[in-house]
């Protein structure tokens, strides 16, 4: 994280609330000039709606360099975090964030 966070030690602001997140299983990255500069990951969670246990893609650590954002780099990880849980049975993505981490349209 330190290639795209730098020296912020906590780029998700996950610390003054106590938040934390398990390890994420699965990796998605984009270098550039050999340093990541985004990165999304993903856990298999179970998930219980209605009496049915859903195996899904607890999405996580989604971060993109600041001197890229908004160049669509987080959905470039993000879809392929998501194909890649598609392919290993996971019908369903599921990722918390702040409100003003979400894009303009979603």
């Amino acid at each position: 994280m330190r290639d795209i966070a730098g020296d912020d030690r906590d780029p998700f602001e996950v610390s003054a609330p106590g938040l934390t997140w398990r390890p994420k299983e699965q990796h998605f990255g984009i270098r550039a000039k050999n340093r990541l500069v985004a990165h999304a990951g993903w856990v298999a969670v179970p998930v219980y709606v209605g009496g049915t246990t859903l195996r899904v893609a607890g999405l996580g650590g989604v971060i993109v360099a600041p001197e890229l954002q908004g160049r669509g780099l987080a959905r470039l990880v993000v879809s392929a975090a998501m194909a890649q849980a598609s392919v290993q049975g996971l019908e369903l993505g599921l990722l918390f964030c702040r409100p003003d981490r979400m894009p303009d349209s979603f």
